[in-house]
C-alpha cells in the first residue's frame, strides 16, 4: 500500500474530524524514518490536528524511545504544564541534546546525535481539555544512525522496515458492524499482531487493556493465523491479520483502538510499529423522543431510543416476510409498509 501524501493525509483527516461530533486528536508523522550520521543534528517529524482547545491551553507534548513498541517505551522529553507555565523537560540521556521546533510544533530536534541514539521513536501529543482516549495519539519515527567512520553492520535482521496504515476516525452508529483495518507494508508472514485500548486518568497515567492477538502462521501459506479475543470482548469482537471486527456497535464500544506489529525478522527497532484508529459511536436517537423506528437503510429493522436521545443497544428485526411499520409502530405485512 503506497502511504499517503501529506496533503491528502491532511485532507483526509480535516474532513472526518469536521463531521465527527466528538473532539479527537489526531497525530501524523509525513516521514516515518530518518537517517542521520552520527555527530549530526537531526530533526524527527510530527505534527498534530485538533480543535483548539477552550481552556487556550496548548497540548502536552513527550517523545519517548522503545523498540518494542509504545507500552514499553521510555520517556525521553515532555513539554507539559506547571500551573500556567509550559516546562521543558529532557530525560535518559537527551539533556541539553533535545528541543522541540516550537511550543505548538511537536517535531524534535536532536544535536549531536550518538550511535545509540538509532531506534524508534514515539510523539505523544496530550489534549489539556480532554483527558481521555480521543484525547491522545502517538505516531513512531525510526532514527537509522550511521557512523561514516566504520564499516556498517548491518546485523542480522533484513533490510527495510514494518509500516502500518491504520485509519485515524471510523464513525459508525449504534447496532452496526464495523472494521478497523490494520495493513502492514512488508510484514513477514511470522509476525504478531495486537489490539489494544488504553485508558487514562485526569493526570493522563495509563492502564492497557488487550482486545486480541493474532499469531504468526506456521508456514507462508498461511493466510491467518491464531487468532484470541480477551474475554472482555469475546461477545462481538473478532480479530484478523488485516483488521479488528465489531459486530453491531455498542456505546461503550466508542474507544481508541491500538494496532500494535511485531516481527523479529527485522533489525533492532525495524520491526515493531503501532498506530491507533478513534471510533466514534454515534446514536441515531438525537433529538428524538423515546420510542422505536424503522431502521433508515433496512425497513425489516428498526432501533429503540430511549429519553435523552439514547439508543439502545442492539438492532430489532422483524420476522421473515414482515416490515416494521412506523405509523403504526409494530411489524407488519411488507405490502402494506412504507419504507422511509
Amino acid at each position: 500500500m503506497a502511504p499517503f501524501t501529506p496533503f491528502v493525509l491532511c485532507t483526509i483527516l480535516a474532513s472526518a474530524l469536521a463531521q465527527s461530533p466528538f473532539r479527537i486528536m489526531t497525530v501524523t508523522v509525513p516521514r516515518p524514518e530518518v537517517t542521520a550520521n552520527v555527530g549530526s543534528d537531526v530533526k524527527l517529524p510530527c505534527s498534530y490536528s485538533i480543535p483548539a482547545a477552550s481552556s487556550g491551553l496548548n497540548p502536552t507534548i513527550n517523545w519517548y524511545k522503545g523498540d518494542e513498541g509504545i507500552a514499553s517505551a521510555t520517556k525521553i522529553f515532555s513539554l507539559s504544564y506547571h500551573g500556567s507555565t509550559q516546562i521543558a523537560e529532557a530525560y535518559e540521556g537527551y539533556e541539553l541534546r533535545v528541543e522541540l521546533e516550537s511550543l505548538t510544533d511537536p517535531t524534535l530536534k536532536l544535536s549531536g546525535v550518538r550511535a545509540s541514539d538509532h531506534g524508534r521513536y514515539w510523539c505523544a501529543v496530550f489534549d489539556s481539555d480532554e483527558h481521555n482516549q480521543f484525547g491522545m495519539d502517538s505516531k513512531s519515527v525510526l532514527l537509522t544512525v550511521i557512523d561514516p567512520s566504520i564499516q556498517q553492520d548491518q546485523g542480522t535482521g533484513r533490510p527495510g522496515r514494518v509500516e502500518l496504515h491504520v485509519p485515524a476516525v471510523r464513525q459508525v452508529y449504534q447496532g452496526e458492524d464495523v472494521e478497523l483495518t490494520c495493513e502492514c507494508d512488508d510484514c513477514h508472514w511470522t509476525s504478531t499482531k495486537s489490539w489494544f485500548t488504553v485508558s487514562f486518568d485526569d493526570t493522563w497515567a495509563a492502564t492497557e487493556e488487550l482486545v486480541a492477538t493474532v499469531g504468526p502462521c506456521v508456514s507462508h501459506q498461511c493466510h491467518g493465523g491464531t487468532t484470541t479475543v480477551a474475554p472482555a470482548f469475546r461477545d462481538h469482537f473478532s480479530a484478523t491479520r488485516e483488521a479488528l471486527r465489531i459486530s453491531a456497535a455498542k456505546r461503550l464500544d466508542k474507544r481508541r483502538y491500538w494496532c500494535q506489529v511485531e516481527d523479529m525478522t527485522f533489525s533492532r527497532g525495524s520491526g515493531v510499529d503501532a498506530q491507533s484508529v478513534a471510533l466514534a459511536v454515534e446514536s441515531r436517537c438525537a433529538g428524538k423522543p423515546a420510542g422505536r423506528y424503522q431502521h433508515p437503510d433496512d425497513c425489516s429493522k428498526f432501533y429503540t431510543c430511549a429519553e435523552g436521545g439514547l439508543q439502545h443497544d442492539g438492532i430489532g428485526a422483524c420476522p421473515d416476510g414482515l416490515m416494521y411499520d412506523q405509523a403504526l409502530g409494530y411489524c407488519n405485512w411488507a405490502t402494506l409498509v412504507t419504507c422511509l
